[in-house]
């Protein structure tokens, strides 16, 4: 029966193999079953399918966890491990057997590729191996593979929800592999299985996935299990011919965003539009996405990641459209005090990243911090002569905001000098906003410690 995607309740999942980090394509899938999970009152289940142990990476599980969770995508149940989940898969694939829908396959490596030749050798395409073992039910104690006994007749058959009717021939199926010869479950298997007893009724994941769905509705079928809907997306794409790689590390969440401070937001609001969108607008908070998104894939293209453009609005989305007191909870400033505000107000324009927010709001809270680097001592000792003719103004009893700014108005050659001093920076706010921030007091005051030190 097709699930209403307008109900409220289901089940949805995210599944990554630990096999590289959490990349931006990854997260992207993540979003959109969290996002669906949470449109409709749905559970959002995270699973490790992690039964590929000669390509798993030790580091790649916590990673994935801590990318989730820097972009806000909490889970509702799990993680569950497919490695802890081998008796199920085990009573299942024997299941299979027993209804004469599996079998137990003895045949090397060398006999599958002996065969393989021969088929080549016959000017023959679209091999499939067709084992010696299919009608046997003997077992040997030596290693086997369980392979599905594929006598399918009818045409495979499904509706995406982007894709729309999908079909394969039953023949390109072959007899394929349940069961490695470790005992460990083919991604097909235990994806099928997964699903069906974690049940999932929904299935967002990428368009390389569309083949695997005919053998996991076939497997699931014949387990009298429940099917679930599916919805594949476009691919994000390195470039025209190469998928982004998570084992490469292309554009890894934690290493190209997170560690180099990127809004969570700026880069989720970039992969939202990766597929889906709402009329122009470009930024998106967690709360407005939930409310908006729906299924629809508009360009069922696949597209290029833009590496530039994700950029863009993650700029955007700091200088423009974040809110101060969400800025200031991010890069540790309490946002009941005025004067945090005010920094954080002065910086977000200057900032392109949360690093350089963070740099530079604290820099305006410090007493000292405009010359705490060695460019920019050197810089005023390379121009001491404005800085002590400023100097002088600064420390008169008598000056005030009004009366500075009035100086600096009219004295425009230091307004860099005054810039350095104030916040640490050379280009930035001017004489007007800052003296909005600061009042007379601490601009004395930093001023007293910069003079301490040239």
């Amino acid at each position: 029966m097709k699930t209403s995607l307008n109900s409220i309740g289901g089940r949805t999942r995210f599944a990554p193999s630990p096999t590289g980090y959490l990349h931006v394509g990854g997260a992207r899938t993540a979003l959109f079953n969290w996002l669906w999970a949470r449109k409709h009152g749905a559970h959002f289940i995270l699973r490790v399918e992690d039964t590929d142990v000669e390509r798993n990476q030790e580091d790649s599980v916590q990673a994935i966890f801590d990318g989730l969770k820097w972009l806000g995508l909490n889970w509702d149940e799990g993680p569950f491990f497919q490695s802890k989940r081998i008796p199920i898969y085990n009573e299942h694939y024997l299941n299979l057997i027993s209804k004469g829908l599996a079998y137990r396959c003895y045949s090397t490596d060398e006999e599958i590729e002996a065969s393989r030749k021969a088929f080549a050798d016959a000017g023959k395409k679209g091999f499939q191996f067709r084992s010696p073992w299919r009608e046997r039910t003997d077992e040997l104690d030596k290693p086997f593979v369980v392979r599905y006994k594929n006598n399918l007749k009818d045409q495979l058959t499904f509706t995406d929800h982007t894709f729309g009717d999908m079909k394969k021939n039953p023949k390109e199926l072959g007899d394929f592999v349940l069961v490695r010869s470790n005992g460990l479950p083919m991604y097909n298997f235990a994806c099928a299985v997964d699903d069906a007893l974690m049940d999932i009724n929904f299935v967002i994941r990428g368009r390389d996935h569309l083949e695997n769905t005919f053998a996991q509705k076939v497997l699931l079928e014949n387990l009298d299990l429940k099917v679930p809907e599916y919805a594949h997306l476009p691919m994000m794409m390195k470039n025209k011919s190469e998928k982004l790689s998570k084992r490469n590390g292309d554009v890894s969440v934690l290493d190209n965003y997170r560690d180099k401070g990127w809004h969570p937001e700026g880069l989720l609001s970039y992969l939202a539009r990766f597929g889906w969108s709402h009329n122009d607008q470009e930024l998106f908070k967690l709360e407005d996405l939930i409310k908006l998104y729906d299924i629809s894939v508009k360009n069922k293209a696949d597209g290029i990641y833009d590496g530039q453009k994700c950029e863009s609005i993650n700029k955007k989305f700091i200088k423009q459209f974040e809110s101060s007191n969400r800025l200031m909870s991010l890069v540790g400033l309490n946002e009941t005090v005025e004067f945090h505000k005010k920094a954080i107000e002065l910086s977000r324009g200057q900032s392109n990243d949360m690093l350089e927010l963070k740099k530079l709001s604290d820099n305006i809270l410090s007493l000292d911090c405009g010359v705490s680097t060695t460019e920019n001592l050197q810089y005023l000792k390379d121009n001491k002569t404005l800085f002590d003719s400023l100097f002088t103004v600064v420390s008169n009893p008598l000056t005030t905001k009004e009366t500075l700014l009035n100086w600096l108005t009219e004295n425009k050659e230091v307004g860099t000098v005054f810039r350095v001093v104030l916040c640490g920076v050379k280009l930035g706010p001017n004489n007007q906003k800052l003296l909005e921030c600061f009042d007379i007091m601490r601009i004395k005051i930093k001023f007293d410690c910069c003079k301490a030190m040239l």
